[in-house]
């Protein structure tokens, strides 16, 4: 039967090590598809949780500012187009 051990050992007290469950296999440098759909349908919200990456630093922050800001002006150059149309 085994001893109860009260020691801790360093590698139990180690919070820089992550545990292989908590990975979803996804990367945090590459955008997910509701990412990348954020960004594009929802332009103002996706800029946010793209500073929210940044300030986590995860890589994919600045590349998801970058694209909500792309398609915030994508969709007003189509606003002003459909404006001055009528």
């Amino acid at each position: 039967m085994p001893r109860y051990d009260d020691k801790d050992d360093d590698a139990d007290l180690d919070i820089r090590r992550r545990s292989r469950s908590g990975n979803s296999g996804g990367s945090d440098n590459d955008l997910a598809g509701s990412d990348i759909a954020l960004a594009i349908i929802c332009s103002g919200i996706g800029c946010i949780m793209g500073i929210v990456y940044a300030i986590q630093g995860k890589p994919k922050g600045g590349k998801m500012i970058g694209l909500s800001f792309l398609f915030i002006v994508i969709w007003n150059i189509i606003a002003f187009v459909i404006r001055s149309a009528g």
